[in-house]
């Protein structure tokens, strides 16, 4: 991608003298590389009011044959801006998906959270979700192509419940919604929230098939990682700032054994928790014997020990700076708290999740844990099927690295469903239709009344001429009838290819019952 040819990193040290040194000139620099972004977006739409307004003015003036050739210069410029303006608003970004937090169960959890709202005077969230990362944040997805109009999610990790304190849990909590607020400096966090936006549109823009997608892509695609890289001294401080939110709910020794923990903890799951998991699972993928969220507890508590923690909190403390995280380093993070000594996390009785969501907590982690063992094992049945035909592909072609790489990361981890998707895909590409049909099978074994699956399933099958897809999306229609208008069209177009015109009349007259 032009993303990865453009090195714009490379700015981030010669930047660190002008930020050091003028750090009020930094960020008039970080604020207007910022406001590009907003202006690019505003420009198409703005120019067409402009453009369509001034029209009828250009039109009741126009008196000779020069002003009409300018007012049909201004009408094919209007219908460029205007077309784009179009596809920009019609384009869908996709919010996290992960489980939705029953807002009757936890009522100790949405205390805590409504208080913490009410400190940092934070609007309230569109969606709270678990998710299956160690990971808290807040993702704004932008609605109709307006970065100041999102979609506003609070994903919360569940393995972070799991394995923290629930002091440390409300501390990060806290930073994570302090952080969001930006009280302290609004500039500095909206130019922080801004960089993550960017990330949504070069996504969804990517997505596109059009002309015009893949030229608002390849604009994103040059300004999300110019804009990261000047911006980058800007969300450090951000980032800075918001462990001084934390201190409003927990003192500063365990601000600093919360960033302890936070680190620490994704150490052990990563290097240790989950190659284990996922290496006992795959001799029973029907009945593995430990579930990883039921599980994770116990192994945080008993697995990782005081010297461990020890040794890799010196290696954090000690680390160079790196510039590829927008995340200062430990040593930084306790220095702007007056702390020089690292603080190992001391052993806890109950964990956050069985302290703030309770008897919930067992459903939440019932729940994630079956999320989890179905990826595992139609990763399992996939890597089967595409791995069992030739390919007529040279095994450098890109193609083929990105499905051995989807491969590889089935013997790895899980997939999630998107990556199926792609996998199904490429091996469709690569190693023939029939083989690229069995995945999309197993899908649809696995997940027989998720309508977003049989719809995508099916409008594959059908591209694929495959009447089975007529039945899939039948029963997608089955299930949702919201979805009959275009379902009917797709199954009346692949008719109508076919040369059955009476069944694509019919399919069609469907689509508008």
């Amino acid at each position: 991608m032009l993303k990865d040819i453009i090195k714009f990193v490379r700015l981030i040290p010669v930047l660190q003298p002008v930020y050091t040194k003028f750090p009020k000139s930094y960020m008039v620099l970080a604020t207007i590389i910022t406001a590009v972004g907003y202006g690019f977006l505003a420009f198409f739409p703005i120019t067409s009011l402009i453009l369509f307004f001034g029209l009828f003015s250009n039109v009741a003036n126009a008196s000779g044959f020069i002003d009409w050739l300018l007012i049909l210069v201004n009408i094919v410029i209007l219908a460029a801006v205007a077309t784009t303006s179009f596809f920009m608003f019609k384009t869908k970004f996709i919010p996290p998906s992960g489980v939705e937090l029953d807002w009757e169960k936890p009522d100790k959890f949405i205390d805590e959270m409504l208080l913490l709202i009410e400190r940092y005077s934070c609007r309230t969230f569109d969606n709270i979700i678990f998710t299956p990362d160690y990971s808290i944040k807040i993702i704004q997805t932008p609605r109709y192509s307006i970065p100041v109009l999102t979609h506003t999610t609070l994903c919360i990790g569940l393995p972070t419940m799991l394995c923290l304190s629930p002091d440390l849990f409300k501390g990060s909590l806290a930073r994570v919604i302090g952080q969001y607020t930006g009280q302290y400096d609004q500039i500095t966090s909206w130019v922080a929230r801004s960089t993550k936006i960017w990330r949504h549109y070069l996504e969804a823009y990517k997505r596109g098939s059009t002309p015009l997608h893949k030229f608002l892509y390849y604009f994103f695609s040059v300004y999300c990682p110019l804009a990261e890289a000047i911006c980058f001294f800007a969300i450090q401080k951000d980032e800075l700032k918001s462990d001084h939110y934390v201190l409003d709910v927990i003192n500063d020794s365990d601000v600093v054994a919360m960033m302890s923990a936070n680190i620490v903890n994704p150490e052990f799951l990563d290097k240790k928790f989950w190659p284990k998991i996922q290496s006992m699972a795959r001799q029973k993928p029907l009945a593995p014997e430990f579930l990883p969220y039921e599980s994770m507890p116990k192994a945080i508590a008993k697995g990782l020990s005081y010297e461990e923690m020890e040794r890799w909190l010196k290696l954090a403390h000690s680390a160079s700076v790196d510039y590829s995280h927008t995340l200062p380093g430990l040593r930084d993070r306790m220095y702007s708290l007056g702390h020089e000594d690292i603080i190992v996390p001391s052993k806890f009785k109950f964990n956050a999740a069985k302290h703030y969501l309770g008897d919930y907590a067992t459903e939440v982690i019932a729940t994630m844990d079956q999320i989890w063992l179905q990826r595992l094992q139609l990763a399992l049945n996939v890597v089967k099927d595409s791995s069992s035909t030739q390919s007529s592909f040279t095994e450098d072609d890109d193609v083929v690295v990105q499905l051995r790489n989807l491969q590889k990361k089935t013997k790895e981890s899980s997939l999630s469903q998107d990556e199926v998707f792609e996998l199904a895909r490429l091996t469709s590409k690569v190693d023939g239709k029939t083989a690229g049909l069995k995945i999309y099978n197993r899908i649809l074994n696995h997940r027989p009344n998720d309508v977003k699956m049989l719809y995508a399933v099916g409008r594959v099958l059908l591209g694929s001429n495959e009447e089975s897809g007529v039945k899939v999306l039948t029963r997608a229609m089955e299930l949702n009838p919201k979805c009959q208008g275009p379902a009917c069209r797709m199954i009346s177009k692949y008719y109508l290819k076919s040369g059955d015109t009476k069944s694509a009349e019919q399919w069609q007259s469907k689509s508008t019952t």
